[in-house]
């Protein structure tokens, strides 16, 4: 099995989360005046190259909830519907779906390549314990 290394996991993170702000400016997401100030740090953190923190994490909660929106205004249904199965994006016609498709795609991506990391951290963390156990038994 071929395992990557801590530093390409997180180089993926940073390049799809790169994706997903670009996709996400191309989409023009409405973003709610009281979520405006965080949704732009999140952006200016996607486009910087930068692994996100925990409430940032947040923030990319948020972010779904307003690409589903989006999506849901466009066409009742399609968001909900779009983040429990996926459609091919060339079989989207709607141009700006299209556009909110692809940032859906990032954000799962990114998602994803996060909780890589998240559990490639943790494994480091649990094996160092378990080393200092081990020694500390030996002794």
């Amino acid at each position: 099995m071929f395992e990557q290394t801590l530093e390409e996991l997180a180089f993926g993170c940073l390049r799809v989360g790169r994706q997903l702000g670009s996709a996400c400016e191309k989409a023009e997401i409405v973003v709610p005046n009281e979520m405006i100030r965080d949704f732009h740090h999140l952006m200016e953190r996607l486009s910087e190259g930068e692994i996100l923190c925990i409430k940032e994490l947040q923030s990319l909660e948020e972010l779904r909830v307003l690409i589903k929106d989006a999506m849901n205004e466009l066409h009742p249904g399609f968001g909900d519907r779009e983040f429990t199965r996926h459609s091919d994006a060339h079989d989207i016609m709607h141009p700006e779906l299209k556009l909110l498709h692809h940032a859906m795609v990032y954000y799962e991506e990114l998602v994803y390549r996060h909780s890589l990391v998240r559990d490639r951290l943790t494994a480091m963390r649990w094996m160092r314990f378990k080393e200092r156990q081990a020694r500390t038994l030996a002794n």
